[in-house]
């Protein structure tokens, strides 16, 4: 048995080893997305990862006035359908020896996912990405404030924003139970693919 073999619900299998674009499936995306929770689930309520994305591509196309990224800032976290929640084949595949980072991993994982839906990713460096870490930090304070017991105290370090742009973050949307959270991101992709070609 490969141990670096995740098996997703749609019966495709992703080989950590060697990820590719065809193993990848929207559906497997959404769906795992919407049953994973932010802040590793340590938080107030349940509010998903897919929930977040549909936020951070609205800030990116609406509040930054970017809808060319907005796609991209839809996919921004995919990699964590298959790496987010540390699954055992993903957690055995960390651990062995001469095996990628998961940072790696989530590179490959972000590469066969824009290959698979046709999109091309900004690179970490430029000014196109910079707009989507903005967005997702945004998201990432109204999120916290919203669902987490100490506000922005307690993501304090993790965002690179100043007081202003904290102080004028609007409110987290109220939260999505999975399945419509999943019809949510997969109704975005729908809408803000056709302004890919």
């Amino acid at each position: 048995m490969n141990e670096a073999i995740l098996v997703t619900s749609s019966g495709r299998e992703i080989d950590l080893n060697n990820v590719t674009s065809e193993a990848i499936a929207l559906d497997d995306i959404a769906g795992a997305l919407s049953q994973i929770c932010r802040f590793g689930g340590l938080c107030t309520r349940f509010y998903s990862v897919a929930q977040h994305a549909v936020t951070v591509a609205e800030i990116v196309a609406n509040d930054l006035q970017r809808p060319d990224l907005a796609f991209e800032a839809l996919h921004h976290d995919s990699h964590e359908a298959y790496a987010g929640d540390l699954p055992r084949p993903l957690k055995l595949f960390l651990t062995g020896e001469g095996r990628t980072s998961h940072a790696q991993l989530c590179q490959q994982l972000d590469a066969a996912i824009a290959e698979a839906l046709g999109f091309q990713r900004s690179a970490d460096d430029t000014a196109d990405r910079q707009v989507i870490t903005l967005a997702d930090n945004k998201a990432l304070v109204a999120e916290a404030v919203a669902l987490l017991p100490g506000g922005v105290a307690q993501i304090r370090g993790a965002v690179d924003l100043t007081d202003a742009q904290i102080a004028e973050t609007g409110p987290a949307p109220e939260p999505l139970v999975p399945a419509a959270a999943k019809l949510a991101f997969l109704k975005a992709h729908s809408i803000l693919s056709q302004n890919l070609y």
